[in-house]
Order: structure tokens, then sequence, then C-alpha cells
């Protein structure tokens, strides 16, 4: 696109003569940015206007209450920085590159020396600026988002730290594990596999009942198994705590971006500063929310779109979620291949899978044979033998997950995976067993044909 053409996609030189935008044309230089590199920092003094040429760039801001929310991604063809050239503001975002990037940049600077000369110009621009003021079209507190990007955060002179680079690769102090041998289907090409990746979300109506322990070792079992293309989805959002039983830090999460933004990244470049990687095994964790208050950001729609985009990228995606059905649980569950009901041996537990059977088939039509039935014995003594209960809910268990001491706790507590610090264990067995079941499962079924919420009837509409 020419930068005559690239000038007039702004509105405040939209009605400029041919003549004048052909001479500011002439006042703007290339600049380029490695990825990962800021172009301009949130409390910084505006001084240009960037077009972008070649590459992306995400906009992020921090709130007044310290969050950082990303807020725009910009693509070839688009800008930001408009009212820079006008007000000299501080910026209310920070805009990173997200790829190598090519800017075309008018500096504030350059523009004023230009409209000292050419005063009709100055008028010009002026007017549309006080149109779109009277028209409630621009915000004071916004002008430096820029028309092209929704409207940013409380604007704050705090600059957003930098945040500490993430090893794409680490070495790993877990030990050498032989795993169990998996079907040819699981040993595809990547590429062929993460075109509709497989979604396995792990659901319980009871808390305490290791329904995040086995997410995340069910995900490291697949990613010991698919190299570089397995994530988990930490939709536990009150408190994440996928991310601690790995030690893993994550530099952002779901809550600190929007559906939009999520479903306009063409490339896992992008989806990667959203994700940390687990040094033992390559498990990719997107982290639902940092904080507790942040997870009430988190809506139905954000935790749908993070779900695409995962299965788009990765050929297996784990999903851990809350023990009640909120909006990004149903997404979850509606999304998935396979749903796996994590029980304990309790009475109060069966009494609870029983009403979800019924909300299932009833409320949020999820067929019978994506369910699988999991109960994972918590007590070092027998409660309910297996017997009773697939007599109760008249359906086959799945798996049972042996009794393994204070083994998980302890692995917790030093941040490791189960499976990778006790992989002879008949629990890790257990485990590996499932995810291989589950994998060939869904290989010789297919992709599930995702029942969207809007059909849901009663109190989940």
């Amino acid at each position: 696109m020419r930068n005559v053409d690239l000038l007039r996609s702004v509105d405040i030189f939209a009605q400029l003569a041919e003549d004048d935008l052909q001479k500011i044309a002439g006042l703007l230089k290339e600049k380029r940015f490695k990825r990962d590199n800021y172009v301009l920092r949130q409390g910084e003094p505006g001084d240009a206007l960037h077009f972008v040429l070649e590459g992306k760039l995400k906009g992020t801001a921090v709130d007044s209450l310290g969050r950082e929310r990303e807020i725009a991604v910009l693509a070839e063809g688009q800008h930001f920085g408009e009212m820079a050239l006008i007000t000299g503001e501080a910026s209310l975002v920070t805009m990173q590159a997200v790829t190598d990037v090519k800017l075309s940049v008018l500096q504030k600077d350059d523009f004023d020396d230009f409209q000292a000369l050419n005063v009709h110009v100055m008028l010009q621009t002026m007017k549309v600026v006080a149109q779109r003021q009277a028209s409630g079209n621009l915000r004071p507190t916004e002008e430096q988002a820029s028309p092209n990007l929704p409207p940013a955060a409380e604007q704050t002179t705090t600059s957003i730290p930098l945040v500490e680079e993430q090893a794409a690769t680490a070495v790993s102090t877990a030990p050498t594990v032989e795993w169990p041998e998996v079907p040819p289907s699981m040993e595809q090409a990547t590429e062929e596999l993460t075109a509709s990746g497989k979604v396995f979300t792990v659901f319980s109506p009871k808390g305490g009942v290791g329904k995040t322990t086995l997410a995340v070792n069910l995900a490291v079992a697949l990613a010991h198994s698919f190299h570089d293309s397995v994530a988990l989805l930490d939709l536990s959002l009150t408190f994440s705590h996928s991310s601690l039983l790995l030690n893993l830090s994550p530099r952002s999460s779901l809550s600190a971006t929007t559906a939009e933004t999520l479903r306009s990244m063409d490339h896992r470049e992008e989806l990667d500063y959203y994700l940390s990687i687990h040094p033992g095994s390559g498990l990719r964790v997107m982290t639902g929310a940092l904080r507790p208050e942040d997870g009430e950001t988190v809506t139905g729609e954000m935790a749908r779109a993070a779900i695409e985009q995962l299965r788009r990228h990765f050929a297996h995606v784990v999903i851990d979620t809350e023990s009640y059905f909120s909006d990004p649980v149903l997404a979850a569950l509606e999304s998935s291949d396979r749903v796996l009901l994590l029980s304990s041996p309790e009475i109060t537990a069966l009494r609870d899978l029983r009403e979800c059977q019924r909300i299932f088939k009833e409320v949020v039509f999820i067929s019978k044979d994506r369910l699988h039935y999991v109960m994972n014995h918590i007590f070092p003594f027998k409660v309910l033998s297996r017997e009773q209960f697939e007599e109760a809910l008249q359906q086959e268990l799945s798996a049972e997950l042996p009794h393994s001491g204070d083994g998980p706790v302890k692995a917790s507590l030093r941040g490791e995976a189960f499976l990778d610090a006790q992989p002879g264990s008949s629990l890790a067995r257990s485990i590996q067993k499932l995810a291989v079941q589950l994998v060939s499962e869904v290989d010789e079924t297919g992709a599930v044909s995702v029942v969207r919420q809007d059909k849901r009837q009663g109190f989940f509409r």
C-alpha cells in the first residue's frame, strides 16, 4: 500500500488534497523492530503516528488496579498513535512486536513543522478532532489509543515493567521415563494432527477429588508422546493451580486478553505469549487467571475462543475446570471430544454424578458416548466398590485411579508432575493407560460435533 493511501485511511487526513498528502507522505520513515521488542510503552510521551507495513503488534494497558489487559492486535495496513500528532500526551497503551515488524512512522516534530508552513492542514486536522469530540467518538482519556484501537484502560503514567522472557528450552531435571508403547495413530505428523486437535475436559461436581492432579498428569502423559503439541488450559479460575503443580510462573493469562483478540491470531507465535512451557515434557500451559478477582472477568466466549485456538495449533488439549457449571466450564464441556467425569468412591459424589448425568442429557446436551467416568480412590480403604458405582450410574467406569498415599502431594510441593516423579507407580501407569485409551478412541471416531451454547435450556441459558 502506498504511503499516500495509508495516510488517507486516517480520518484526520482523509479530506486533505492529494498534493498535501504527497508532501506528508514524504515525511514518513521506515523503522523495524524485532519480535518481542517494544515500539511504545504506556506512560511515555506520544510522539508519532505508526503504520504497520509488515508483521503484527499487540497493544496492552495496565489499569488502575495494576492488571495488564490486551486490547488490540494490529496487522498490516492498520495504525496507532494518531492523536499523538495532535496532543503529544502520554501513551495509554504499550505496543509490542508479536513478530518482526516493519513500520512507517510520522514523527510529531516533523508534522508540527509541516503544519506551521501549511496552516490549512492544521485547521483541517483540528476540525476533524473537534467533530469527533463533539460526537462522543473520542474521549480525552482515550485519545492516545487511536480510533483503530478499542477504548484503552484507565490512564496511568506507570510504565509496564518488562516481563522476564520465558526460556523456550530448558534442561529437564525429571528422571528418564520409559513411556508405554502407543498406537501408530498417535505418531502421526504434528502438522496433520494440529489441524483438528482433540479436546479432553476433566470435570467433577465435587472438589477435593484430585481433578487438577489428573488434568495436569494426563496432559504431561500426552506431552511425552506428542512432543511440542499438547496444551493444558486451566479454567479453574478462582485459584488456578495447574501452573503451581508444575512450578511454572506464567507471564500472562486468559483473563488478560479478549475473545476477539484470540480469534484474530493467525500464528502460534502470537499465542505463545500466553503459554508457559513445562521443561520436563514440553507441555504448554495457559493459565485462566493470575489472581482470583481476574478469574471473574473470563467469559464463556473467551474460553471458547481460547479452546478454538489451542485446538487449531495443538494435537491434544486438556482442560481443567471449576467444580460448578460456570459459562467458561460449559464452553469447555460443549467443545470437548471427551469429558472425564472424576469422582471419589463416596455416596455424595455418586449422587452429584447422577445429577450431572441429568444435566448433560436435559440441559447442556452432551451425548453419553462423550463421557468417561473415572473413579479416584482418594482413601486408603474401600468405600464403594466398582460394581456398586457402575450399578448406580448405569455406566461402566473407564478407569480407576489407585490410592497412592502422599505421593501426589509431595510431588506438588516440589513442583513436579507425579507422572515424572514416580513413573513406575500404579497411579502413573493408570493415567498413562487412560491417555492411550482416549487418543485411540478419538482417532477412531473423529472430532465431536459441538453443541452451541444458545441451545441450552432453563437456568443455564
